[in-house]
């Protein structure tokens, strides 16, 4: 039996070594791997202001450019680039026209591909997954209100959704259909339009969970907002609750747009025509928010209408197109998605995340159903999917088959990653010897050795300093 000692320190996961003197393999020559120790290389990327520029377009003429944040990735976080640039572009859209109800969606394909999807919902979606709650709706469910005459101060009569709200560019929206001053004391009057951290189908809301919301009390009240549970009186008083002429009644809005929670405050006597904005916060759109109008006055004290919000296109189904909507001038009106493009990211950006065909698509197309799709070309090498290593001899034939490549191939082992895997750094001991048989006929005369290690689908493994392996032959 003969033991080799192989060392070398090329970061392409081979070995080369050459020898003073032939090492004489007899006919019928077994080969083993008695133990190897290297460290797999981890490509790092870092983010600063020269590579942080995202750029992409949803509708014709117009460019979002998302900024990705400043940080060091590796192997061990690398899937936090995805998540940030999934963050970042989303933060990157306004809610106007074809942009609003659209989200970005980042994450790896079944191939294990960065995939970059962009969809929007439409703002009358939220219809075939409402759920009412001692709320009624007419057959055209245009005007909600209570099922009740009477008035409560209790959270329990409440319009929600199956899904959650949209967290890219999103609206919901809610306007005063008729209301009739009954004297009702405050707490039992008008209603609550909002977002709110808890899904109002598990629990019953209190003040605490309203992320975003408006109230409107009565025609006396000023509207009130509330964020994170804080609820604030302003100084805009109702302006018309119950014209002839619907399209003119105040309406309330919760808006995410350009990474921004908005409440918000449409009147027709608004200065200038413009929307009045009642509170910002900062949004991460990996917050999942759920929609909800509350009904505190009767069916007879308040109806409210062209109620629309824009929930996540990715769990809600999108089957309806564009509304011409008949309101305030500072309502947005909702567009469809134009000529969409992947347009920049930067050569190192793109390299880490396997991608070397932008723009995409070049030229930009419109999209179909408002969902678009890119693709990076390349397989996302930094999260590692294999559990083992292969070695391979380069320059001797083993009798070993692959199911992969469904082919003969000169495999010597395969090794277990080690439990630390910090630094992917691998020492391999066999607990058990096996032998792999060389079925040389005739003697053979070695004085180089050639190996590689090889990730799980045959790739090359990088790797870092000096790596040994111990070879037996017998």
């Amino acid at each position: 039996m003969k033991l080799l000692r192989l060392a070398d320190d090329a970061d392409d996961g081979t070995f080369n070594n050459m020898f003073n003197e032939n090492i004489v393999l007899e006919p019928n020559s077994k080969v083993a791997l008695q133990n190897i120790s290297f460290t797999a290389d981890t490509s790092e990327l870092e983010i600063t202001n020269e590579n942080s520029l995202v750029t992409f377009q949803i509708v014709n003429s117009f460019e979002n450019i998302a900024k990705l944040t400043h940080r060091k990735y590796d192997s061990l976080n690398a899937d936090d680039l995805l998540e940030d640039l999934e963050e970042t572009m989303n933060a990157s859209i306004k809610a106007v026209g074809g942009q609003l109800g659209c989200q970005v969606k980042v994450g790896l394909d079944t191939n294990n591909k960065c995939q970059i999807e962009i969809k929007q919902a439409k703002m009358r979606d939220f219809v075939s997954s409402q759920i009412l709650t001692n709320v009624t709706t007419n057959t055209a469910n245009t005007i909600y209100k209570a099922d009740s005459t009477s008035n409560v101060s209790t959270y329990t009569r409440f319009l929600t959704t199956k899904h959650a709200w949209g967290s890219g560019a999103s609206q919901l929206r809610c306007r005063i259909q008729k209301y009739v001053d009954d004297n009702a004391e405050a707490s039992k009057s008008g209603f609550i339009v909002g977002v709110s951290k808890i899904d109002p189908t598990t629990q019953t809301l209190t003040n605490s969970d309203f992320v975003s919301a408006v109230r409107f009390t009565n025609n006396t009240t000023p509207y009130a907002y509330f964020t994170n549970g804080v609820e604030t009186i302003t100084s805009y008083q109702p302006f018309k609750y119950s014209s002839s002429s619907i399209r003119q009644n105040d309406v309330a809005t919760i808006t995410i747009s350009e990474g921004k929670l908005q409440s918000e405050l449409h009147r027709e006597n608004n200065p200038n025509n413009e929307k009045i904005i009642l509170d910002t916060i900062d949004y991460t759109s990996s917050t999942r928010l759920y929609p909800f109008i509350i009904y505190l006055g009767g069916s007879d004290q308040i109806q409210t209408s062209l109620i629309g919000m824009t929930l996540d296109p990715y769990l809600a189904t999108s089957n309806t197109s564009a509304e011409n909507i008949q309101a305030l001038p500072s309502i947005a009106s909702q567009g469809n998605m134009g000529l969409t493009q992947i347009t920049t990211m930067s050569d190192s950006v793109q390299s880490f995340l396997g991608i070397t065909s932008l723009p995409f698509p070049n030229p930009a197309v419109q999209v179909k159903n408002n969902h678009f799709v890119f693709k990076a070309d390349n397989i996302f090498k930094h999260q590692n999917f294999s559990d083992a290593f292969i070695v391979e001899l380069s320059n001797v034939a083993l009798d070993s088959y692959d199911g992969l490549s469904k082919q003969k191939q000169n495999i010597l082992a395969i090794i277990p990653q080690s439990d630390n895997n910090n630094k992917r750094s691998v020492l391999y001991d066999a607990k058990q010897i096996v032998f792999i048989d060389l079925n040389n006929k005739e003697r053979i005369y070695l004085r180089n050795i050639k190996c590689r290690i090889l990730d799980n689908d045959r790739s090359v493994v990088n790797t870092r300093g000096l790596k040994t392996m111990t070879l037996l032959f017998d």
